[in-house]
Formats: structure tokens, sequence, C-alpha cells
């Protein structure tokens, strides 16, 4: 939140004129609006310019119902003219070169109780010190695999370089992967006579109330933070008791004490824009222009659930809205993040998130609507009628790989439009959240539509049972139109271009190309009523189309698409024959031959 020096100097405690933060702005501008409401006056919009240059916030900036703007009279928040201003979470450290010509920091006390797990090196994100240097190490076993309740353990290979004989072992994170999860495991002990991990929770398998994970050899994993691994070129270690960073600089970078900036990022959250839930004062009418959102942090809470959720749907946002009405952001910039991006979640009307740009992200890019299970019938939590229209989101997941481009909850009329999708590990762009049908319930999650998007080169070979398009539950209404889709590859299994997962329903997909997929062009796992028309489905890996698991009898149409295959079959499943209405398709191979 501090001054950044550019401009007239700040006049404190004036009405007029340039001020010191944002948090001082934002108080004139409640107080114009009260002096305005006393007197009766009509007032225009309200606008906020922030010079160019980095604000490092101490706390996260929360505004809520009191900053309000009006239809007539709108909150503007923005950047100067050709200039950028940076909201940043993080704290800027000295480099001082050392003569192994890596780089070290002192960092300040604060750091000592709440260590970063994250470094910024000239805006980019840089690894923390792992094992091993490259690929990943497998779970050699369960430990105690009988017990259903307790996954606290695994049995580790003689042959990976933990460096377990370190005495600070338990500074270590383990990061397993399995297939669409991602678990983040505190280390409390190294048992190096039985190659034992033990953590400190228990891993479950979707949530606290369901059993546990299964550590068998198809879970991969890496160690992070260990003490004692060498740092490889472009690795960094903090060492809390000293309060020193140590940085070993890529191959070629070049770090210029004066102008490269290290950053470790205070924040998880920079901003919170907050009205109350229920029949309470929402904040509205406020717009962003032009601001870049960046350097935030993820830490681990203690007892923490390591399963980041499908999606890590529970991690936090950059910037978070709830309870809001009409909340703009345009040309706007997200990028390196602990987390997601933008978080619009439970009761946000009208919000839009248009001509923005979400790069270097820890999880996502964008979520909208919420995924708490009291959403599922109380409509008080419901998100309506949000826009997502010209944006870039790219390099996601950096942290959170199963993190998504852009996540819609329960929410009802959102526009997904005109957006390009890449660079992550899973689900390019994601929509529903029941898992199921809707049976006796009202719809929280209908109609939305998902228009002429490009979602491409994502799984990159690290997660499974992903789609460039994904959905689940019923959703009547919902749209997934124009979109081209490719390049998808699955770590396992599952790099599919659109999926229709659990309990998909009444759901129209049409006009859209999928190519290039390491599972299939489509895949219907289970639902009913869907419509799938005038498509482009072509080189799936193991084939063109493939229905898992299907209903019995009318579960979808399938007409009027084009499918190219190289050998592979055209279709897979079990369930085909049986619940699909096929007609006046044209079937091709690239050997030769139309059907």
């Amino acid at each position: 939140d501090a001054w950044t020096g550019a401009g007239a100097d700040p006049v404190a405690g004036a009405t007029t004129g340039p001020q010191k933060t944002l948090t001082e702005a934002l108080k004139i501008a409640r107080d114009q609006r009260a002096a305005a409401a006393a007197t009766g006056t009509a007032i225009g919009p309200i606008t906020i310019i922030l010079r160019g240059g980095s604000y490092e916030l101490p706390a996260t900036l929360v505004m809520t119902a009191v900053d309000s703007g009006t239809a007539s009279s709108p909150l503007i928040i923005k950047a100067a003219a050709n200039e950028v201003p940076i909201l940043s979470g993080g704290t800027s450290l000295t480099p001082v070169l050392q003569s192994d010509s890596s780089w070290a920091a002192a960092a300040p006390a604060a750091f000592q109780t709440s260590p970063f797990s994250q470094l910024y090196v000239g805006g980019e994100r840089r690894q923390r010190v792992r094992m091993p240097k490259t690929g990943y190490y497998q779970v050699a076993g369960a430990v105690n695999p009988s017990n259903q309740t307790v996954s606290d353990a695994f049995q580790y290979s003689a042959s990976d370089d933990i460096k377990a004989s370190s005495t600070r072992i338990n500074e270590a994170v383990v990061r397993a992967f399995d297939r669409w999860k991602v678990y983040t495991l505190q280390v409390v002990k190294c048992d190096t006579t039985n190659h034992i991990l033990t953590f400190d929770t228990t891993a479950k398998s979707e949530t606290q109330s369901q059993s546990r994970v299964s550590f068998d050899r198809t879970i991969f994993y890496i160690l992070e933070n260990v003490a004692d691994a060498p740092l490889a070129a472009g690795e960094w270690y903090f060492d809390r008791t000293t309060l020193q960073l140590r940085y070993a600089p890529r191959q070629g970078e070049v770090i210029n004490r004066a102008n490269t900036r290290f950053v470790a990022p205070r924040l998880e959250t920079l901003l919170r824009l907050q009205g109350a839930s229920g029949t309470g004062s929402k904040i509205q009418f406020v717009s962003f222009q032009g601001i870049t959102f960046a350097y935030t942090d993820w830490k681990r809470p203690a007892g923490y659930d390591p399963l980041s959720r499908q999606g890590a749907v529970l991690t936090p946002g950059t910037v978070e809205v709830s309870s809001a009405r009409d909340i703009a952001f345009n040309g706007c910039t997200f990028c390196a993040t602990g987390a997601y991006g933008l978080v619009m979640g439970a009761d946000v009307q009208r919000g839009s998130v248009t001509d923005s740009v979400f790069k270097n992200l820890g999880a996502g890019g964008i979520r909208i609507g919420s995924g708490d299970d009291k959403a599922k019938s109380d409509s008080t939590y419901w998100t309506t009628d949000c826009t997502i229209e010209n944006n870039s989101v790219t390099s996601y997941g950096q942290v959170h790989p199963n993190g998504l481009g852009i996540w819609v909850g329960f929410a009802r009329r959102t526009l997904i439009e005109h957006n390009d999708v890449t660079d992550g590990y899973y689900s390019g762009i994601s929509v529903g959240w029941m898992f199921c049908y809707n049976d006796g319930h009202d719809y929280a999650t209908r109609d939305n539509i998902v228009r002429q998007n490009r979602i491409w080169h994502i799984g990159q070979h690290a997660l499974s049972d992903m789609g460039g398009i994904y959905t689940l539950g019923e959703q009547p209404g919902t749209q997934i139109v124009g979109n081209v889709v490719s390049d998808i590859q699955a770590g396992r299994y599952g790099g599919n271009g659109i999926y229709c997962d659990e309990g998909s329903a009444s759901i129209a997909a049409t006009n859209n190309l999928a190519f290039n997929l390491s599972s299939s062009a489509m895949e219907f796992h289970w639902g009913r009523d869907l419509s799938i028309t005038s498509n482009i489905f072509a080189l799936g890996q193991d084939c063109v189309f493939e229905n898992s698991s299907p209903e019995v009898t009318g579960a979808y149409t399938f007409e009027d698409n084009v499918l190219l295959t190289q050998s592979q079959p055209f279709f897979a499943g079990s369930g085909v024959s049986k619940s699909v209405q096929l007609g006046n398709n044209l079937y091709r191979s690239t050997t030769g031959g139309t059907k």
C-alpha cells in the first residue's frame, strides 16, 4: 500500500490531490458520497486513478457495501494513461551476489513465523528446491493398507534421493499426483530403515467424510523444500531460522541488483470485495480498469486436508468477490499468484471480466459461483448473469496443477465467450458441480453458455481424467457452442476434448471442433438428454467418441457430426449402441474411406 513516488507529493489529509494509498483514496470517495447524500446532491462517477509503480499492500484490502457506487455514480478504480500500477502482496528483497555465483537476500523477521512458499525473480516464478530435479518419484507402496481410515504415510524406494538424513526433513513438503487430484503433505518423520515418509495429516480420497487414499504405485510425487538438497539452476531455498534466501540463477540469467526485483509474497488475497450475505447490503457498481494484481502466496494451513479437491476449488483467490452486484474488471492483469487469479464466489450478480490477462497462476484463472454444498438448494448462494469475455488464461496450475482455467460452480446464465485458455495441467473450462442429477431440487447451475473459446495445450502428461471443456451434473439450457479444443495430453488416461462427466444432463454441444487428443475428442461418462450435433471430432488416440458408462435408454442424440480417425475406432465404450440416437453423421479415416 506504499506510495510509488511517481507524480506530485501526496497531500496528507486533503480531499483533493494525490493520496499516498488506495485506502486513503477510498475513504475520500466514501466521504464525498456521504456528503452528497446528506445534501441530496446528485453526483456522477467517482474515479480513483492509480499512477504506475508497485503498491505493496500491508494486508488484504477489504471493500464493503459502504464503498459501493450506484448505476449513475459508479466507483471506478483505473490506471493512469499509459502507466502500469501493480497492487502487490509481496515484499521486495535486495539480492547480494555470492562467491559461488549464487545470490542471497535477507528477509524481514515476519517471514520467520510465516515463511513464503513462492519466489518471483524479475516478475517470474522460480521453483523452490525440489527432488528429483526432473520428473517424479514413484510411491513404492502403502503403509498398513488394511487400515481404511488412516493414510498418513507411504513407503518410498530406497533409491529415491530424498536427503532423508537431513535433520530438517520435517520442513519438506510432498506433492503427490493421483489422477485428477494433488495432495500437499507436510513431512513430520522419515524412517530411513523401512523407507517410510510420515505426514502431519491423513489424505482423504475426496472429502473429510470419505475413506483415505490408497498410496500405491500409481501415485507419483516430488519433495520440495528439502534443506540439504543442492540448488539446481533456477531453484531457491529460504532458511527461516536465519532469514536468508539462497537462489541459483538460471543459465544465462543476468541479475542486475538495481533493477532485478526479488519478491517474496506475504498475502494470499490482495483485495476482497465483500457484501453482506442473505438480505444484507451488497457491494455494488465498482469497476477496475487496467490494474495489475500480483505477487501472492499459498500457505498450507495447519491440519489442512491435503487434497486440494477437484479443480483446487478450495484455494483462495488473489482477488475475491462475494455478495456483490455489478462488479467489473476490464483490461486487468492477474499474475504471479499463489492460487486462483479471480474468484467471483457466492451471491454475485452481473459480474464481468473482460479483456484481461491471467498468467503465471498458482491454481487457475477465474472461478465463478460457489462450490459450497449449501448452494445446491439455497438460492441466496447462487451467482447469476456473469460475463467472462475476451480474456487470456495461460500458464496455470503452477502450484496446484489441478487448478482450472475457468470454473463455473453453482451459477446461472454465465457467458464464457472468446477466451483463450492454454498451458495448464488440468481441464480448461469446467461447468457444473453436482456429480449427479438434480432430481427433487431446483437447478442451481443452468443456462450457462460456453461459446467460441480456444482451449489448447493442456494436461501436458501430468494429471488425468480431464477435458478441454468439462461438465458435471444436470444443467438445463447450458450450451457448448463453436469452441476449438486441441492438444490435450493426459498423464494416465482421460485426455478428452469435450468431457461430459458424472450426471451431465440437459446440455447441448453444437458446432465445436476438437482434435489431437490423447484419449477421445468427446467422452460421455454418464448422464442423459444430451444433444451433440454438427461438431467435428477428430484424431483421438484411443477413439473419436467414448461412452464409458451410459444410461440404458434415451441418453443422448448424436447427429450431423463429422468424425475423423487414423486407425482408431470411431466409437468406444459399453453403451454406444443402447443409449444413443445416431443420424446423418459422416465418418472418415485418414487412411481412406467415408461412411
